[in-house]
């Protein structure tokens, strides 16, 4: 499985979603799910990358956030 991970980088806690990203980044690798991740730089980047993700036929976008990153 192959699965696109979107990050903002400035949500939340830095540290506790460095801790958090570390994490999930490492128990989805154990289960077999190939990474790739991007970091937001500007606003509604988030729509632009899910949707560049899903025509490239990732299996799973995933977005990370705390900020209103999923509304």
């Amino acid at each position: 499985m192959r699965a696109y991970l979107i990050v903002n980088p400035v949500a939340g806690r830095r540290l506790l979603q460095q801790t958090a990203l570390r994490k999930a980044f490492g128990y989805l690798e154990s289960q077999g799910v190939a990474l790739d991740v991007e970091q937001t730089l500007a606003l509604g980047q988030a729509t632009e990358l899910s949707r560049r993700a899903a025509g490239l036929g990732y299996d799973v976008v995933i977005a990370c956030g705390g900020d209103g990153t999923i509304s």
